[in-house]
């Protein structure tokens, strides 16, 4: 998991547009909104750190300690990254480094910090059609999968756990997408 702060896509730099709302506050914006609007972060976050509880300890500390009020935005990684890409978020919390690396290349998002890591794993059902059981090289687990045609069940969603899939089907030389088998669940 990483941490990576977007740099805004403003008219001007981030700064300077924030110089502007404290000046013209009183005039051309109500006061007490442009401090509130000034002292505000905007964090993108995967929804698997949003849903663990750990930022509701982690932010209300932050705040407290820094004034500033922090507005989550929990999505998947590939729309975290988006987010940041396109201004709309200044810190983000993603776990795709592949993924991250063209945005901190092209200095998008700056400040690159690990500050954890994920686990992943694989659960498969009772009756074991692929065979997976007591296998511990996630490599040839994809391969029993993929050979028996069982069911696999994606995200879909560009996450990070969908962006690790994709990098282990690849590496045992399967296209999910013409794989009988895996199944993307139907979003509302």
């Amino acid at each position: 998991m990483t941490v990576l702060t977007a740099k805004r896509c403003l008219a001007m730099p981030r700064a300077d547009a924030l110089k502007e709302i404290k000046r013209c506050a009183g005039s051309q914006f109500d006061p007490i909104l442009a401090d509130k609007f000034i002292n505000i972060i905007v964090l993108a976050t995967t929804t698997s750190t949003h849903d663990s509880g750990l930022l509701d300890v982690l932010l209300l500390k932050f705040q407290e300690q820094t004034g500033f009020s922090v507005k989550t935005v929990p999505v998947g990684t590939g729309q975290a990254l988006e987010l940041g890409k396109s201004g709309n978020a200044d810190v983000l919390l993603v776990h795709a480094p592949d993924a991250e690396k063209p945005l901190v290349d092209e200095q998008v998002v700056i400040n690159y910090q690990l500050v954890m890591h994920n686990d992943f794993v694989l659960l498969r059902p009772p009756q074991d059609p692929a065979k997976i059981k007591g296998c511990s090289d996630i490599l040839e687990m994809f391969k029993k999968i993929a050979n028996k045609k069982a069911l696999f069940i994606s995200r879909g969603d560009d996450s990070g756990t969908d962006k690790v899939e994709k990098v282990i089907w690849a590496k045992i030389g399967v296209n999910p997408n013409n794989k009988i088998g895996i199944k993307k669940p139907d979003r509302a």
